[in-house]
């Protein structure tokens, strides 16, 4: 067992509202210039400070408001398409969770432990759902503009409730496969409709591995539309 997550870019989630940049148009002059400084700085690192300057100035003034709004959005998504981020769910006996995420119920859910301080799910941040898709203003405060961006999503997906791990750092391997602590691991749902060869096959693979985790099964409720995880 390779006790690895894969961290996916955005520009793969099957909610096209998903981690998109919204329009720019109220974003100030003031704005735009430093996320065009921003950009310069990191595509033409070798340009001394004047010349990133001159550079930007000639950019404001020539492009109408509305071309750099249209090309600043360009570059930021560009940006936000280059993360590698990672998925989970706070829930896990959720019907459309199972139906959408575990192969129809025929799949499996992982249980990790996870704390303020425990490497790399402590870095997980949570989702929220929103009503209204709100404008951003201000490119300055990173934090707000990474919350609307990445962390927010329609409140029609509010089931998932889900955390994310963003992998920001400055790498190629941002996107792709993860390690973690095989400790971490604490348990293993089978899905409701898994097939017993399947089950069978997949406790066998995790026993040879370096954890122990729990085994559970999702079962169907008797006399109402919902699952019981029930320990094995």
């Amino acid at each position: 067992m390779r006790c690895q997550l894969y961290f996916a870019s955005p520009a793969q989630f099957n909610d096209p509202f998903d981690c998109k940049v919204p329009p720019l148009d109220n974003i100030s002059t003031i704005e735009f210039r430093k996320v065009y400084t921003r950009a310069v700085r990191k595509y033409f690192p070798k340009l001394s400070v004047s010349d990133v300057a001159k550079r930007v100035t000639k950019f404001m003034v020539e492009k109408p408001q509305t071309e750099r709004a249209a090309e600043a959005r360009a570059y930021l998504q560009k940006e936000v398409d280059k993360l590698g981020i990672c998925a989970f769910s706070a829930q896990n006996d959720d019907i459309l969770m199972w139906s959408h995420y575990a192969s129809a119920h025929r799949g499996f859910a992982l249980e990790f432990a996870s704390s303020s301080a425990t490497l790399l799910f402590g870095s997980a941040q949570e989702v929220k759902y929103s009503d209204t898709y709100e404008l951003l203003t201000d490119l300055t405060d990173n934090d707000a503009a990474v919350e609307r961006i990445v962390l927010t999503k329609s409140a029609h997906w509010s089931y998932e409730n889900a955390w994310r791990i963003v992998d920001h750092e400055e790498r190629n391997d941002r996107v792709g496969p993860h390690k973690f602590d095989p400790a971490l691991l604490i348990g293993v749902i089978f899905g409701c409709l898994m097939p017993p060869e399947n089950r069978e096959a997949l406790s066998e693979m995790v026993a040879q591995g370096p954890g122990r985790p729990k085994f559970y099964a999702a079962q169907l409720r008797i006399g109402a539309f919902a699952l019981d995880i029930v320990p094995l």
